[in-house]
């Protein structure tokens, strides 16, 4: 992605998921891609298919919630963050953004 070549990384990915479609890190890394590209809702669908295989990991929250709040408002992405702030409590990023969330959404 840093390199600039988002659709051949795009491109790796899909042909990663054909080959498994259950590696929640390949539906992570596809959603980022989206993501960068400016696809949002894919990406949140993406997200959304990595949490359904890996619901324990709090970047995926966190991820999901970056995405929902570019897609929607600070109240959608509400939950996503806090999510991700329960399963990692000391992480300042995801504090923040829950944080700013709540103040944006007025809660």
């Amino acid at each position: 992605l840093f390199s600039g070549k988002k659709q051949e990384a795009l491109n790796f990915l899909k042909r990663a998921l054909l080959i498994d479609s259950s590696d929640f890190q390949s539906w992570a890394n596809y959603g980022v891609t989206l993501q960068d590209m400016g696809v949002s809702n894919a990406a949140r669908t993406s997200y959304e298919k990595a949490i359904c295989l890996n619901a324990g990991v709090p970047l995926l929250y966190f991820n999901l919630g970056v995405c929902i709040a570019s897609l929607e408002s600070p109240v959608a992405a509400v939950m996503s963050y806090k999510r991700a702030a329960h399963l990692d409590p000391v992480d300042s990023l995801t504090q923040t953004n829950f944080g700013n969330s709540l103040k944006l959404a007025n809660m």
